[in-house]
């Protein structure tokens, strides 16, 4: 069966050189179409291709962005933390220096 032939046309490859009404016009013009059809879908993988690689680099920068501001909140909590260790013992002294006097 000549599967390179438009819908509706049955041809055995055997006969395929030997009879006239093939339409091998036919045939080449649906594997002309057939390669059109091929190209432009390798041209959208390629497209899609270098859109993921765009998407990748932008999730990386995403995931860097992430772990910096998640390091800069626990370099915040860290400070606050330390500033009120800080405030509890000036306090600790003002009250100790309020006793005395």
């Amino acid at each position: 069966m000549g599967s390179c032939c438009p819908k509706g046309k049955k041809v055995e490859p055997v006969y395929a050189f030997d009879n006239p009404e093939i339409g091998l016009t036919d045939c080449n013009d649906a594997t002309q179409a057939t390669q059109a059809k091929l190209e432009q879908a390798e041209a959208e993988r390629d497209k899609l291709a270098e859109e993921n690689e765009t998407l990748q680099q932008e999730l990386k920068t995403s995931e860097k962005d992430r772990e910096d501001i998640r390091i800069c909140s626990l370099k915040s909590l860290i400070l606050l933390t330390e500033c009120k260790d800080e405030t509890q013992g000036t306090q600790a002294k003002l009250e100790q220096a309020e006793a005395e006097r």
